[in-house]
């Protein structure tokens, strides 16, 4: 990909360690690499960025990570429109047990899912001297989302000015 791509390559994998999960850029699979690779406990879920590529070239990726055995397969996309065709083209072409873990994001939808993931996944139930105790958490609200994404973003960039020499 372009610089676009690997900014948000990096985007992603910033922030997904931030909110404590593991993250591979170009992460290798079976025909080929994932964009980003995000894993957390027993879940895994494979991002794939879509800047400027074929809908047929992305249907090829969903599959090799579909293939791959992850949780989740992401297709990130910067514009709503071609997330919408790659979406429509993916209902033609997988079954419904493999649409199951497919999932068709703009980046700040992303992160919304994410966080849900994480917050269902932190749920639980333990018992405190004979009484049952449940926890439940919630994602956090969109305008401290929006917070975190831009101070991110700070990072983020600030980093690769640093590797290009600004």
């Amino acid at each position: 990909g372009g610089a676009d791509h690997k900014y948000l390559q990096m985007f992603v994998k910033q922030w997904a360690v931030g909110m404590g999960w593991k993250a591979t850029i170009e992460a290798p699979v079976p025909g080929g690499a994932v964009d980003v690779l995000l894993s957390k406990g027993k879940v895994t879920i494979a991002c794939e960025i879509s800047m400027t590529t074929s809908t047929e070239h992305e249907i090829g990726n969903l599959k090799k990570c579909l293939d791959g055995g992850f949780s989740f397969v992401v297709s990130l996309c910067q514009e709503t429109e071609h997330m919408r065709q790659i979406e429509t083209a993916a209902r033609d072409e997988f079954s419904r047990a493999e649409l199951s873990r497919l999932r068709f994001f703009t980046q700040p939808n992303f992160f919304a899912f994410i966080e849900e993931l994480d917050a269902k996944t932190a749920a639980k139930e333990t018992t405190v001297r004979g009484y049952k105790v449940k926890v439940k958490y919630r994602p956090i609200e969109a305008d401290e989302q929006a917070k975190k994404m831009g101070d991110v973003a700070a990072v983020v960039a600030k980093s690769l000015g640093r590797k290009i020499g600004r």
